[in-house]
Formats: structure tokens, C-alpha cells, sequence
């Protein structure tokens, strides 16, 4: 299974500029790619392409798989700068919510939470609240959250933005390790950070609305 956008094109709204300029991306499953660029790039916009939040305007963004292919929506999950966990609840109530979306049970939500949680490092926080969370604990909550919404695609955001650099490589080995825990679950990480882009298996860069090899 893949993502592909093909020869997008998206306009800003009530202008005449396209964000991206019949911009090409593909990602497997089971790798990771890291998306550089200038800001106003459209690395974030091309993010929202894949994850079937944005609609080009001229080209077309899918999911390659047998028939029937499942929706963008559908086969995504996103990490995002900011964590938007909720606060009241538990760590393990926040990832719980991701299978429990899925239809799954709440016992059987709570006890993949549970191994999410552990998966990223955070076993011994599973029923603390996301208010007592240090940023990079709130992170991985996300980040376990994502992982356990059952998707073959995370998409994350500038994950590390706001992070120093030492919860920025814990945040990060998280997201690359628990994703590679996942049955070959791709990454898409939009970031400014070389150090994250080479921790990927690959690099590509936007520039002038255009996707380049790095």
C-alpha cells in the first residue's frame, strides 16, 4: 500500500498562487520520509494532501492498494505540533480513544492503549492525567495514540518544534520506533530539523511548490 499525490496543484484561496505547482509524492508503507523546505513551502499543505484534508485543484491524490482502495482519510493518522490531548484525562484514556473510534471494545481499547504506551516509553504514566505531562510525555501520548488508531500512515506535523533537542530525539524515537513496530507503518515527518531528516530512510525537499529529491 502507498500514498501517492500526482501533479497536484493547490491555489491559495482568492489568489492566483499555487501553494504547490504539480507537486509528486509517493510513500510506502514501512518507510519513513522526512519532508524539508523553506517556510510557505507547502510542506504542510502537502501533508494535508495526503491525508485527504485538502482536495488539489488540478492532479490527484489517492491510496495505491487492491480494490477496493480505502480513502486517504482512512488510512491515516496525524501527529501534530501541538498535542491536543485532553487534559482530564488520562494518558491511557487519550490513546484508548484512537481504538476505541475504530469500534473496538473498552477493555480491549484499554489494553492496546496499555501496550502503546509502553511502546513509547510510557508505561509507568499510563494513568496519570495529560495536565501532570511533561511536553515530550504529552508527545508520546500522541504519538501512541496515533499508532494505536490501526492506520498504515502517520503523518506528523513538526512534532519536535517546540521540544529541546534532547525530548526532541526521545519524541522521535518513539515515532520511528513505534511506527516500525507496527507492521510496516509508513511516516510522513514535515520538519526543518536535518538531525530528524536523517534519522528517516528518506529525505525530499519542497521548494517553489515543487517536490524535489534530496
Amino acid at each position: 500500500m502507498r500514498l501517492v499525490a500526482d501533479q497536484v496543484v493547490v491555489r491559495y484561496p482568492r489568489t492566483d498562487r499555487d501553494v504547490l505547482a504539480g507537486a509528486s509524492l509517493t510513500v510506502d508503507a514501512g518507510e519513513s520520509v522526512a519532508v524539508l523546505g523553506p517556510s510557505g513551502s507547502g510542506k504542510s499543505t502537502m501533508l494535508s494532501v495526503l491525508g485527504g484534508l485538502v482536495r488539489p485543484a488540478v492532479g490527484a491524490a489517492y491510496v495505491d492498494a487492491a480494490p477496493p482502495a480505502p480513502r486517504l482519510r482512512d488510512v491515516t493518522s496525524w501527529v501534530l505540533q501541538t498535542t491536543n490531548a485532553l487534559p482530564e484525562r488520562s494518558a491511557l484514556d487519550n490513546v484508548a480513544l484512537a481504538a476505541l473510534t475504530r469500534g473496538v471494545s473498552r477493555p480491549a481499547a484499554h489494553a492496546e492503549a496499555r501496550e502503546r504506551l509502553a511502546q513509547v516509553g510510557l508505561a509507568a504514566r499510563a494513568d496519570d492525567p495529560a495536565r501532570v505531562l511533561s511536553g515530550g510525555e504529552l508527545q508520546r501520548v500522541v504519538i501512541a495514540r496515533a499508532l494505536a488508531g490501526g492506520r498504515p500512515f502517520v503523518l506528523a506535523d513538526e512534532p519536535t518544534g517546540q521540544l529541546d533537542h534532547a525530548t526532541s530525539m526521545v519524541v522521535l524515537d518513539a515515532l520511528l520506533e513505534g511506527a516500525a513496530g507496527a507492521s510496516g507503518t509508513g511516516v510522513v515527518v514535515v520538519t526543518h530539523d536535518p538531525e530528524v531528516a536523517a534519522r528517516c530512510t528518506r529525505t525530499v525537499r519542497i521548494e517553489d511548490g515543487k517536490v524535489l529529491a534530496s
